[in-house]
């Protein structure tokens, strides 16, 4: 029985067609890899998602600066790093 077999039999078919797909094409050698891949890239995406969530709440706190501040602090920030 070929690796990853076990793993295809069990999803359904949806999922077995995409992931049988993805071997064919040559993106991935088993179902193990595609698998792995799958989940490392949705655990990435939810992290993503999860600091969008995070920047949107300290936006809404006030805690950001427009781009003129920013700049602004930047520039006093340069200048005293030069005066030391």
């Amino acid at each position: 029985m070929p690796q990853g077999a076990n793993i295809i039999e069990s999803l359904p078919d949806d999922l077995r067609e995409i992931i049988e797909q993805d071997i064919q094409s040559g993106d991935f050698a088993n179902a193990e890899e595609a698998i792995r891949q799958s989940i490392l890239s949705q655990h990435e995406r939810l992290a993503l998602r999860r600091s969008f969530v995070e920047a949107e709440a300290q936006i809404d706190r006030g805690g950001f600066f427009t781009p003129e501040e920013s700049r602004t602090r930047t520039h006093a920030l340069t200048a005293k790093d030069r005066k030391q």
